[in-house]
Protein backbone atom coordinates (compact mmCIF):
# COMPACT_ATOMS: atom_id res chain seq x y z
CA UNK A 1 0.00 0.00 0.00
CA UNK A 2 1.54 3.95 -0.65
CA UNK A 3 -0.22 6.29 1.06
CA UNK A 4 0.07 9.73 -0.11
CA UNK A 5 -0.65 13.45 1.22
CA UNK A 6 -1.31 16.05 -0.76
CA UNK A 7 -0.43 19.96 -1.04
CA UNK A 8 -2.47 22.43 -3.06
CA UNK A 9 1.03 23.47 -4.13
CA UNK A 10 3.31 19.95 -3.87
CA UNK A 11 2.90 16.48 -3.58
CA UNK A 12 4.39 14.68 -1.34
CA UNK A 13 4.82 11.25 0.90
CA UNK A 14 2.17 10.86 3.85
CA UNK A 15 4.08 11.78 7.01
CA UNK A 16 1.04 12.29 9.44
CA UNK A 17 -1.98 11.00 10.14
CA UNK A 18 -4.45 10.85 13.24
CA UNK A 19 -8.19 10.30 15.40
CA UNK A 20 -13.65 12.38 17.27
CA UNK A 21 -18.85 12.13 20.88
CA UNK A 22 -22.14 14.48 21.75
CA UNK A 23 -24.27 15.55 25.02
CA UNK A 24 -28.58 15.05 24.65
CA UNK A 25 -30.38 16.79 27.66
CA UNK A 26 -33.77 15.25 28.46
CA UNK A 27 -36.36 16.89 29.90
CA UNK A 28 -39.65 15.17 31.66
CA UNK A 29 -42.34 17.98 32.63
CA UNK A 30 -44.75 17.24 35.21
CA UNK A 31 -48.67 17.71 33.96
CA UNK A 32 -50.17 18.09 37.67
CA UNK A 33 -54.08 16.24 36.78
CA UNK A 34 -57.16 18.26 36.50
CA UNK A 35 -59.34 18.34 39.64
CA UNK A 36 -61.92 15.53 39.90
CA UNK A 37 -65.39 17.25 40.79
CA UNK A 38 -66.70 14.74 42.99
CA UNK A 39 -63.27 14.97 45.13
CA UNK A 40 -61.43 18.16 44.64
CA UNK A 41 -58.58 16.25 46.66
CA UNK A 42 -58.43 13.37 43.92
CA UNK A 43 -56.92 14.61 40.50
CA UNK A 44 -59.29 13.46 37.48
CA UNK A 45 -58.18 10.04 36.32
CA UNK A 46 -59.15 10.23 32.27
CA UNK A 47 -55.26 9.54 31.78
CA UNK A 48 -52.69 8.36 34.21
CA UNK A 49 -50.74 10.99 35.57
CA UNK A 50 -47.27 10.27 34.71
CA UNK A 51 -44.74 10.41 38.15
CA UNK A 52 -42.37 13.23 38.25
CA UNK A 53 -39.30 12.45 37.33
CA UNK A 54 -36.50 14.05 39.28
CA UNK A 55 -34.33 16.40 36.83
CA UNK A 56 -30.29 16.68 38.01
CA UNK A 57 -28.38 19.40 36.98
CA UNK A 58 -25.11 17.65 36.20
CA UNK A 59 -21.62 18.28 34.75
CA UNK A 60 -20.37 16.05 32.28
CA UNK A 61 -18.07 16.43 29.78
CA UNK A 62 -17.46 19.49 30.21
CA UNK A 63 -20.93 20.86 29.86
CA UNK A 64 -23.77 21.37 32.38
CA UNK A 65 -26.90 19.98 31.63
CA UNK A 66 -30.30 18.57 32.71
CA UNK A 67 -29.74 14.89 33.24
CA UNK A 68 -32.49 12.16 33.71
CA UNK A 69 -31.55 8.49 32.50
CA UNK A 70 -30.78 8.40 28.83
CA UNK A 71 -28.85 6.47 26.22
CA UNK A 72 -24.56 7.18 25.92
CA UNK A 73 -25.28 8.12 22.37
CA UNK A 74 -28.46 10.18 22.80
CA UNK A 75 -26.50 12.40 25.14
CA UNK A 76 -23.37 11.97 23.18
CA UNK A 77 -25.04 13.10 19.85
CA UNK A 78 -26.25 16.27 21.55
CA UNK A 79 -22.88 16.64 23.11
CA UNK A 80 -21.55 16.89 19.61
CA UNK A 81 -23.67 19.29 18.19
CA UNK A 82 -23.11 21.78 20.85
CA UNK A 83 -19.16 21.26 20.40
CA UNK A 84 -19.16 21.56 16.48
CA UNK A 85 -21.45 24.21 16.63
CA UNK A 86 -24.30 23.28 15.00
CA UNK A 87 -24.71 20.43 12.27
CA UNK A 88 -22.59 17.76 12.81
CA UNK A 89 -22.89 17.17 9.01
CA UNK A 90 -22.51 20.27 7.47
CA UNK A 91 -20.13 20.43 4.54
CA UNK A 92 -19.34 21.68 1.21
CA UNK A 93 -17.63 25.01 0.03
CA UNK A 94 -18.90 27.30 3.26
CA UNK A 95 -17.23 24.28 5.93
CA UNK A 96 -13.66 25.82 7.43
CA UNK A 97 -11.91 23.38 8.79
CA UNK A 98 -9.72 23.43 12.05
CA UNK A 99 -5.77 23.80 11.30
CA UNK A 100 -3.07 22.42 13.67
CA UNK A 101 0.34 23.21 11.39
CA UNK A 102 2.13 24.93 14.37
CA UNK A 103 1.68 21.78 15.78
CA UNK A 104 3.21 19.73 13.55
CA UNK A 105 5.70 22.57 12.50
CA UNK A 106 6.86 22.56 16.06
CA UNK A 107 8.86 19.99 17.83
CA UNK A 108 7.76 17.66 19.35
CA UNK A 109 7.03 17.75 23.01
CA UNK A 110 8.77 14.44 25.21
CA UNK A 111 6.59 13.53 27.75
CA UNK A 112 7.17 10.50 30.19
CA UNK A 113 3.69 10.44 32.34
CA UNK A 114 -0.02 10.82 31.89
CA UNK A 115 0.15 13.81 34.39
CA UNK A 116 2.56 15.82 32.47
CA UNK A 117 0.32 15.26 28.88
CA UNK A 118 -2.82 16.13 31.00
CA UNK A 119 -1.24 18.61 32.68
CA UNK A 120 -0.41 20.63 28.77
CA UNK A 121 -1.98 23.82 27.87
CA UNK A 122 -2.28 23.59 24.46
CA UNK A 123 -5.36 21.82 22.49
CA UNK A 124 -3.35 19.96 20.29
CA UNK A 125 0.43 18.96 20.22
CA UNK A 126 2.86 16.39 18.76
CA UNK A 127 4.57 14.98 21.17
CA UNK A 128 7.10 11.98 22.18
CA UNK A 129 6.20 9.21 24.84
CA UNK A 130 9.54 8.69 26.76
CA UNK A 131 10.57 6.02 29.40
CA UNK A 132 8.29 3.29 30.64
CA UNK A 133 5.19 4.74 29.09
CA UNK A 134 6.63 4.16 25.76
CA UNK A 135 6.39 0.96 25.81
CA UNK A 136 3.04 0.32 27.43
CA UNK A 137 1.85 3.01 24.31
CA UNK A 138 3.45 0.37 22.03
CA UNK A 139 1.79 -2.48 23.37
CA UNK A 140 -1.69 -0.91 23.48
CA UNK A 141 -1.32 0.47 19.61
CA UNK A 142 0.00 -2.68 18.31
CA UNK A 143 -3.01 -4.71 19.75
CA UNK A 144 -5.25 -2.06 18.33
CA UNK A 145 -3.63 -1.93 15.10
CA UNK A 146 -4.44 -5.79 14.71
CA UNK A 147 -8.12 -5.45 15.15
CA UNK A 148 -7.79 -6.89 18.69
CA UNK A 149 -10.78 -5.36 20.18
CA UNK A 150 -13.14 -4.42 17.40
CA UNK A 151 -16.27 -2.03 18.55
CA UNK A 152 -19.50 -3.89 18.38
CA UNK A 153 -22.40 -2.37 16.73
CA UNK A 154 -25.39 -3.38 19.28
CA UNK A 155 -26.78 -0.72 21.32
CA UNK A 156 -25.01 -0.41 25.29
CA UNK A 157 -27.76 -1.43 28.03
CA UNK A 158 -26.54 0.34 30.78
CA UNK A 159 -27.84 4.17 30.49
CA UNK A 160 -26.08 7.07 31.14
CA UNK A 161 -25.62 8.07 34.47
CA UNK A 162 -23.25 10.49 36.83
CA UNK A 163 -22.06 9.09 40.23
CA UNK A 164 -19.68 11.53 42.19
CA UNK A 165 -18.83 13.91 38.98
CA UNK A 166 -17.65 10.82 37.05
CA UNK A 167 -19.70 9.85 34.09
CA UNK A 168 -20.14 5.89 33.42
CA UNK A 169 -19.19 6.14 29.98
CA UNK A 170 -16.49 8.15 27.73
CA UNK A 171 -17.22 8.66 24.24
CA UNK A 172 -15.63 9.79 20.23
CA UNK A 173 -16.65 10.49 16.57
CA UNK A 174 -15.13 9.82 13.57
CA UNK A 175 -15.92 10.59 10.07
CA UNK A 176 -14.68 10.31 6.88
CA UNK A 177 -14.45 13.43 4.88
CA UNK A 178 -13.96 12.80 1.29
CA UNK A 179 -12.12 16.16 -0.67
CA UNK A 180 -12.16 17.24 -4.25
CA UNK A 181 -9.15 18.33 -5.84
CA UNK A 182 -9.66 22.13 -5.21
CA UNK A 183 -9.79 20.98 -1.35
CA UNK A 184 -13.28 21.19 -0.57
CA UNK A 185 -15.23 18.81 1.31
CA UNK A 186 -17.41 16.94 -0.33
CA UNK A 187 -18.98 15.25 2.03
CA UNK A 188 -19.12 13.19 5.56
CA UNK A 189 -19.54 9.17 5.87
CA UNK A 190 -19.17 6.59 8.80
CA UNK A 191 -16.67 4.48 8.78
CA UNK A 192 -18.54 1.48 7.68
CA UNK A 193 -18.58 3.23 4.42
CA UNK A 194 -14.56 2.81 4.32
CA UNK A 195 -12.28 3.97 1.13
CA UNK A 196 -11.35 3.35 -2.67
CA UNK A 197 -8.49 3.58 -4.33
CA UNK A 198 -6.78 6.59 -5.18
CA UNK A 199 -9.75 8.92 -3.34
CA UNK A 200 -8.17 11.86 -1.32
CA UNK A 201 -9.73 11.97 2.49
CA UNK A 202 -9.58 13.75 5.60
CA UNK A 203 -10.57 12.16 8.72
CA UNK A 204 -12.59 14.36 11.47
CA UNK A 205 -11.97 12.76 15.31
CA UNK A 206 -13.48 14.28 18.44
CA UNK A 207 -13.66 13.06 21.93
CA UNK A 208 -14.91 13.56 25.46
CA UNK A 209 -11.69 12.57 27.03
CA UNK A 210 -8.54 13.81 26.69
CA UNK A 211 -6.66 11.21 24.24
CA UNK A 212 -3.72 10.38 22.58
CA UNK A 213 -4.40 9.64 18.89
CA UNK A 214 -2.83 7.56 16.17
CA UNK A 215 -3.77 5.76 12.41
CA UNK A 216 -2.26 2.67 11.85
CA UNK A 217 -1.86 0.26 8.98
CA UNK A 218 -2.54 -3.08 8.50
CA UNK A 219 -1.84 -3.83 4.41
CA UNK A 220 -3.24 -6.39 2.56
CA UNK A 221 -0.22 -9.09 3.41
CA UNK A 222 -1.31 -8.60 7.33
CA UNK A 223 1.75 -6.66 8.54
CA UNK A 224 0.82 -3.46 10.51
CA UNK A 225 2.66 -0.35 11.13
CA UNK A 226 1.94 3.43 12.57
CA UNK A 227 1.34 6.08 9.78
CA UNK A 228 0.26 9.02 10.96
CA UNK A 229 2.46 10.10 13.06
CA UNK A 230 5.19 8.26 11.26
CA UNK A 231 7.49 8.57 13.94
CA UNK A 232 8.25 5.95 16.32
CA UNK A 233 6.86 6.78 20.09
CA UNK A 234 5.41 9.78 18.29
CA UNK A 235 1.59 10.43 19.05
CA UNK A 236 -0.94 13.61 18.78
CA UNK A 237 -2.27 14.59 22.03
CA UNK A 238 -5.68 16.09 21.69
CA UNK A 239 -7.65 17.97 24.86
CA UNK A 240 -11.63 16.88 25.39
CA UNK A 241 -13.62 18.26 23.00
CA UNK A 242 -11.46 19.56 20.58
CA UNK A 243 -12.34 18.99 16.78
CA UNK A 244 -9.35 17.95 14.78
CA UNK A 245 -9.10 17.21 10.96
CA UNK A 246 -6.58 14.99 9.90
CA UNK A 247 -3.73 15.21 8.48
CA UNK A 248 -3.65 18.53 10.66
CA UNK A 249 -2.22 20.66 7.91
CA UNK A 250 -5.32 21.88 6.03
CA UNK A 251 -3.92 21.76 2.51
CA UNK A 252 -2.80 17.76 3.40
CA UNK A 253 -4.72 14.49 2.62
CA UNK A 254 -4.54 10.93 2.35
CA UNK A 255 -4.63 8.89 -0.67
CA UNK A 256 -4.00 5.06 -0.86
CA UNK A 257 -2.58 3.46 -4.07
CA UNK A 258 -0.98 0.33 -4.71
CA UNK A 259 -1.42 -3.15 -4.00
CA UNK A 260 -4.80 -4.75 -5.08
CA UNK A 261 -6.68 -6.69 -1.77
CA UNK A 262 -7.96 -4.81 1.63
CA UNK A 263 -5.98 -2.43 3.68
CA UNK A 264 -7.16 -1.66 7.27
CA UNK A 265 -6.47 1.56 8.60
CA UNK A 266 -6.62 2.04 11.55
CA UNK A 267 -7.91 5.06 14.25
CA UNK A 268 -7.30 4.60 17.64
CA UNK A 269 -7.24 7.29 20.56
CA UNK A 270 -6.44 6.23 24.40
CA UNK A 271 -6.73 8.16 27.49
CA UNK A 272 -3.35 8.80 28.39
CA UNK A 273 -4.00 7.50 32.36
CA UNK A 274 -5.28 4.00 30.58
CA UNK A 275 -1.10 3.86 30.29
CA UNK A 276 -0.59 3.83 33.85
CA UNK A 277 -3.75 2.55 35.18
CA UNK A 278 -6.15 0.26 33.95
CA UNK A 279 -7.35 0.25 30.55
CA UNK A 280 -11.47 -0.19 30.35
CA UNK A 281 -12.22 -3.61 29.24
CA UNK A 282 -15.69 -3.25 28.33
CA UNK A 283 -16.68 -3.65 24.77
CA UNK A 284 -16.31 -0.57 22.47
CA UNK A 285 -20.12 0.15 21.16
CA UNK A 286 -20.17 2.09 17.66
CA UNK A 287 -22.98 3.98 15.73
CA UNK A 288 -23.63 4.68 12.31
CA UNK A 289 -24.71 8.19 11.25
CA UNK A 290 -25.38 9.90 8.02
CA UNK A 291 -22.62 12.02 8.92
CA UNK A 292 -19.68 9.74 10.61
CA UNK A 293 -19.96 7.25 13.32
CA UNK A 294 -20.07 7.63 17.19
CA UNK A 295 -18.34 5.31 19.60
CA UNK A 296 -18.76 5.07 23.64
CA UNK A 297 -17.28 3.18 26.18
CA UNK A 298 -18.48 2.29 29.51
CA UNK A 299 -15.58 3.06 32.55
CA UNK A 300 -15.65 2.80 36.06
CA UNK A 301 -13.59 5.47 38.58
CA UNK A 302 -9.98 3.87 38.04
CA UNK A 303 -10.73 2.65 34.23
CA UNK A 304 -10.19 4.96 31.44
CA UNK A 305 -11.54 4.40 27.23
CA UNK A 306 -9.12 3.30 24.43
CA UNK A 307 -11.14 3.38 21.51
CA UNK A 308 -10.07 1.32 18.02
CA UNK A 309 -11.81 1.33 14.59
CA UNK A 310 -10.57 -0.29 11.37
CA UNK A 311 -11.41 1.02 8.62
CA UNK A 312 -11.20 -0.70 5.15
CA UNK A 313 -9.91 0.35 2.20
CA UNK A 314 -10.49 -1.44 -1.32
CA UNK A 315 -8.25 -1.18 -3.70
CA UNK A 316 -9.73 -1.09 -6.93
Amino acid sequence: MNCHTYNKKETSMLSRMPVILMLVASLSVFHPGLVNAADPAKPKNDKPVPEKVEVQEKFIWGIVVNLVLSSAFSMFSDWLTKKLGGDPGAGGNALTLPSFGNAVNAAPTPVGSASDIRGMLVNVAVVVITGALSGKLNSTLTRAFLGKDVPTTAAPKAPLQVKDGDPNYQAAHIAILAVDDAGNVTGFRPVREGFRTGERFKVRVISTFDALVAIGNINPSGKEKQIYPPAKDTIISVKAGTEIVLPLVADQYFQFTGETGTDQLVVTLVDPRALEGKPSKARVHRQDVEFGSNFAQEVTPDTYPVISQPIALLHQ
